[in-house]
């Protein structure tokens, strides 16, 4: 609870010369808080602890059943003297009950008019505020922990001072110490990056139209460097956070990825050509040449085929090559293709069936 929550509720002990005051959360979240003008002092109720009866109407109660049921073992024991009178006021403003106890003294005339009467409100809006502060710094404090331990370069760069933050990864890419880092230091660091890659004038001129457009979001922002790291995925858009203005940078090294679809375009290309030059020596031969699939289908024949057989090549397109080659011919051809698929060299004789009758021997 914080020292103000304390404060407020101990100016409602003294008001109504109570001896403690408890602020209870009455929706299903366990929590309690309290304040004591015992020796004890503050004490702080836990999940540990059910919750008061949920009085829907203000109520003050000096029945001792009815009070034990209202007030944990805890509260009880931290206020010297017997209770005499315990007052539940429900708080309008957040699912709040705000319970008063007497002990060894009697609740004033007036106690319950000033427990109705704003003060309660403005406990209230006090617990809010605070709550809220403390989501905030929790918020604040996981999202840190998520960032220090990205691969990922992240600058978090504050919009009014020019401040800027820098994980783990963005210290080595950056040459900088991890945390906090001054304006002009963090300037100079980007500018010095961004000098380095191939076009720097193209990611100068982006860069000034996001500094334009505060609200601009880029994806997938390709910088690429002569030297490592040869490429940069580049992410940046607003600081969306409760109290804080600027812009998050995400830097993410795709240097390995980059490299490997270079080769493997390389690869592509080279075998691309290398199909061609086959294709041209094939359809410009005159021996015939084919292609055929692990079935023994053909894919592919050379023009000769007709010259030689009198097939048109698309004549026998998928059409199997034992179709073609005479009975007895075909255990030398089976023998001849098992080697071939153990990447041996296939080298046999046997008669093909012409497109006009007969076989020839090839």
């Amino acid at each position: 609870m914080s020292a103000l929550t304390a404060t407020s509720l101990r100016s409602i002990c003294d008001a109504v010369e109570a001896n403690a005051a408890l602020l209870w959360r009455v929706s299903a979240v366990d929590r309690g808080l309290a304040v004591s003008c015992t020796p004890v002092g503050l004490v702080q109720l836990g999940a540990e602890h059910p919750l008061p009866t949920n009085v829907s109407e203000p109520a003050l109660v000096s029945d001792p059943g009815q009070m034990s049921s209202l007030l944990p073992t805890s509260a009880r024991l931290a206020l010297a003297g017997r209770q005499n009178a315990v007052a539940c006021v429900p708080v309008t403003r957040g699912d709040y009950q705000l319970v008063v106890i007497w002990a060894d003294q009697s609740p004033g005339p007036n106690a319950m008019e000033y427990l109705l009467g704003p003060a309660c409100e403005a406990l209230a809006a006090d617990v809010a505020r605070t709550e809220a502060a403390e989501r905030s710094l929790a918020a604040q404090v996981r999202l840190e922990a998520v960032i220090s331990a990205l691969d990922q370069a992240v600058v978090i760069v504050s919009g009014e001072a020019g401040l800027g933050e820098v994980n783990a990864a963005a210290a080595s890419l950056l040459d900088l110490r991890v945390g906090y880092v001054q304006p002009d230091v963090l300037a100079f660091a980007l500018g010095a990056l961004r000098r380095r890659a191939l076009d720097p004038e193209g990611i100068e001129a982006k860069a000034v139209e996001i500094f334009q457009y505060p609200n601009l979001v880029i994806r997938d922002w390709i910088w690429t460097f002569a030297t490592l790291p040869t490429h940069l995925r580049v992410h940046t858009a607003p600081l969306d956070s409760p109290g804080r203005s600027g812009r998050v940078w995400v830097f993410d090294d795709i240097s390995t990825q980059m490299q490997a679809l270079e080769r493997e375009k390389q690869i592509r290309l080279a075998l691309a050509e290398s199909e061609e030059r086959l294709r041209l020596l094939a359809e410009n031969a005159s021996d015939v040449v084919f292609r055929v699939s692990e079935q023994g289908t053909f894919e592919w024949l050379s023009p000769s085929v007709q010259s030689a057989l009198g097939w048109l090549p698309e004549d026998l397109l998928g059409s199997h090559v034992e179709d073609l080659i005479a009975h007895e011919d075909l255990p030398s051809r089976r023998r001849a293709f098992a080697d071939a698929m153990r990447g041996e060299k296939m080298d046999y004789r046997a008669r093909f069936r012409l497109a006009s009758g007969g076989y020839r021997w090839m």
